[in-house]
């Protein structure tokens, strides 16, 4: 081999390895180039990352800032119901001091500084517990409370008493143990007057039939609470009144049944609408001048619809009601 050929030789081995030195550093370069991509699209991802980072930063500062001004607002509540509690603990205190001097509370109603003596008359003391022997009957049924409603029953002996210097017979619609019409009986020594006390009820609760829909629900349930079946229980409260003459029936058709004439005192106390101003209307005309009516539910708030329909009726025949403290209405015949 010449000389010639050696340095070829030596030409060709240093440009192979050239091309390999080319071709490695070309895969070199190739894995750099990836690996920047890598590390710019790292980079696009933690600049992402960032910005997320930092939205939520201020989200979180805005959250922050209302959290500690709900805080504020908080703590601000409490306390204004910090004083109300205060001013609340204070009006308990001095309601109820304010309800140990009323002379009278009970049946809800309360007053200060008014006479109450009635409850001392030895008359209006008998009438009551006359009238509460005839809650006795019933109270076991029913598991009623011990309640007070010497007010009323003054009312109702007041009104019995005028009546009784009228001509005409008595009437009560809606009796059950005959707790008001008893306090009238003894209240009056009812014997001795030559007259008829005519005491109308199913004496087995409100009926049904009869109820406004705006009136079911509670209805139903003074039903479940008082009224169970009594007229037994009546016809022993009035065993020694041979002219109390209990009728059992729905009023007004119930009056049919009786030969009445003129009637003084007339207490209603249905409970309901239909039956009452039904009852009102049949014996309106029966009335004798000055005869007294006394509506038993009137000012109550639980039996609204009852006084919106007596106030309509008054309207009508031009009369006008009293509205008694004790929610009680008193009505005279011209």
């Amino acid at each position: 081999m010449t000389e010639q050929d050696d340095s070829l030789h030596e030409s060709a081995q240093s440009a192979a390895l050239g091309w390999a030195r080319a071709h490695q550093l070309n895969a070199q370069v190739q894995q750099l180039n990836t690996e920047v991509q890598q590390a710019w699209n790292h980079a696009e991802k933690l600049e992402t990352e960032a910005a997320r980072a930092w939205e939520r930063a201020q989200e979180l500062d805005i959250e922050n800032t209302r959290a500690w001004s709900r805080v504020h607002e908080l703590e601000a509540e409490i306390g204004r119901l910090s004083q109300l509690a205060q001013k609340h603990a204070g009006l308990t205190r001095h309601h109820a001091q304010s309800l140990a001097t009323a002379t009278y509370h009970a049946d809800g109603l309360a007053v200060w500084d008014k006479s109450v003596d009635f409850l001392k008359e030895p008359r209006h003391h008998a009438a009551y517990q006359a009238s509460m022997e005839a809650w006795q009957h019933i109270r076991p049924q029913v598991n009623g409370p011990e309640f007070h409603i010497e007010w009323r029953v003054h009312v109702l002996c007041w009104a019995a008493a005028y009546a009784s210097h009228l001509k005409g017979d008595f009437i009560e619609c809606s009796v059950n143990s005959g707790i008001y019409a008893r306090a009238v009986c003894e209240y009056l020594d009812f014997n001795k007057l030559d007259r008829d006390f005519y005491l109308f009820d199913t004496f087995n609760g409100i009926p049904e039939n009869q109820m406004l829909e705006e009136e079911r629900a509670t209805r139903r349930a003074w039903n479940a609470t008082y009224f169970p079946e009594c007229l037994d229980m009546a016809r022993q409260v009035f065993a020694k009144y041979p002219r109390v003459r209990l009728v059992r029936g729905l009023v007004p058709d119930a009056f049919n049944a009786t030969s009445i004439k003129e009637v003084c005192y007339l207490l209603l106390d249905t409970n309901i609408v239909k039956p009452e101003i039904a009852s009102i209307e049949f014996l309106w005309g029966k009335l004798v001048p000055g005869g007294i009516v006394v509506l038993n539910n009137y000012g109550w708030l639980t039996n609204r619809l009852q006084k919106e329909a007596m106030d309509d009726f008054a309207r009508r025949v031009g009369a006008e009601i009293l509205l008694c403290p004790t929610g009680q209405g008193i009505l005279l015949h011209p």
